[in-house]
């Protein structure tokens, strides 16, 4: 599986609800409203689909980035151990 990075443009509750709906093991230790990290093997056109970012059924604007397997910088350790948990 790979991590992914969503950022939506602005606070949006219906994408939110989609990302829980989706991707319920979604890294929920942040407490920001706008960036989401998942955890998923789909592509980043099919997780911007299922949220809204793009397609027919587009809510709100954002991007979806597919992470590598190197991180930089100084947070809780939760996030590091988040990001190595296997699937």
């Amino acid at each position: 599986m790979a991590i992914f990075m969503i950022i939506a443009d602005k606070q949006d509750e219906v994408m939110k609800q989609r990302l829980q709906d989706n991707y319920p093991d979604n890294y929920p230790y942040h407490e920001n409203d706008r960036v989401f990290l998942v955890r998923t093997n789909d592509i980043t056109e099919e997780i911007a689909a299922k949220l809204g970012i793009k397609g027919d059924d587009e809510i709100t604007n954002g991007v979806v980035l597919k992470l590598d397997r190197y991180y930089a910088g100084y947070t809780s350790n939760v996030i590091w151990e988040w990001l190595e948990k296997e699937s």
